[in-house]
């Protein structure tokens, strides 16, 4: 039955994502401050909905030591989970991502506004020095 509640959550995940990117959409007009809490509660329903369907709960250790304000966020990446998991830790997370994400709709759109960090994974060293300046723009 744990294949079924994964099934359940991943339609619910996905469907939720559609909801807050559809309903959301005049968030791309607002402050960017705005957009960004947006993006956190979307994130902190996918949390949410995690421990309701599948009973997975999340713990933070050392939030203590996060840094208030801006920071940049580069989580090695095991899974969809800490892509919005990790979202509502942090004021003013600006992430890196894969550039294919760039080209999908109404989600695309957003990644300029919240200062994410798109990189060409198959470019190496180019992309490294790419990826450090615009870190330090963000």
């Amino acid at each position: 039955m744990i294949w079924l509640r994964s099934l359940i959550y991943n339609i619910v995940f996905y469907v939720n994502l559609v909801l807050f990117l559809v309903l959301g959409s005049p968030f791309y007009l607002t402050p960017r401050k705005w957009s960004v809490r947006a993006l956190q509660a979307w994130a902190s329903t996918s949390v949410w909905w995690l421990r309701i369907i599948c009973g997975t709960r999340m713990e933070v250790r050392g939030a203590e030591n996060i840094p208030q304000g801006a920071v940049l966020v580069a989580a090695k990446h095991q899974s969809t989970w800490e892509t919005f998991a990790l979202l509502p830790l942090f004021d003013d997370p600006a992430m890196v991502l894969k550039r294919e994400l760039v080209f999908i709709p109404l989600f695309g759109w957003f990644i300029p506004k919240f200062r994410m960090i798109p990189i060409e994974r198959s470019s190496g060293a180019a992309t490294l020095k790419k990826m450090v300046a615009r870190a330090a723009a963000a």
